[in-house]
């Protein structure tokens, strides 16, 4: 069963211009290190960046919970394997919120066009009574 649905649209050009103003600090708070070196050898390491960084936002529409309840931005990690669409390991309070609402599996979408990333998550599971 369907639980949540979360869509997010990044202008690159407008995360190029965070990513010029606070470098590694934006990143440190935002990707685990292995997000950060996936997208280094990039041509277009902004539009890599910002289409982990929808993921992440379009994640936390699909739970229903924003970026509140404590999760983190580092909860969230966007994980890429040759051959392998994109997926996301969760931890923390991210992974126990999802948990709380019978979340068994995350399906991730990205796409790149006209310097805009866009991704889409699925929340799918059983939803637990009283939740």
């Amino acid at each position: 069963m369907i639980l949540g649905l979360g869509v997010d649209l990044v202008d690159v050009g407008r995360f190029q211009r965070l990513l010029d103003r606070f470098g590694d600090r934006l990143l440190e708070k935002l990707f685990q290190p292995s997000e950060i070196s996936h997208c280094n050898p990039k041509r277009s390491r902004a539009e890599c960046l910002a289409g982990g960084f929808a993921v992440k936002e379009a994640f936390l529409k699909a739970l229903g919970t924003g970026l509140s309840r404590g999760i983190r931005w580092l909860d969230m990690e966007v994980v890429r394997k040759q051959g392998m669409p994109p997926g996301l390991s969760l931890r923390g309070r991210a992974l126990e919120i999802l948990e709380e609402l019978g979340g068994e599996s995350v399906l991730v979408s990205i796409s790149h066009e006209a310097g805009l990333a866009l991704a889409s998550v699925l929340i799918q599971g059983n939803p637990k009574k009283n939740s």
